[in-house]
């Protein structure tokens, strides 16, 4: 999920920061199971 309003898919890590998830991190997680991190860009305001 993308923080922002902008329509766009981060390929790269880079230049891309974490502002939530849907598990605590260090959580055991099974391995059919998906995350859901909310990001944006550093230059997003």
């Amino acid at each position: 999920m993308i923080g922002s309003d902008a329509n766009r898919i981060p390929v790269l890590d880079a230049n891309w920061v974490v502002l939530g998830q849907d598990l605590k991190a260090g959580s055991k997680v099974a391995g059919n199971s998906f995350i859901t991190a909310t990001i944006k860009k550093y230059s997003d305001d």
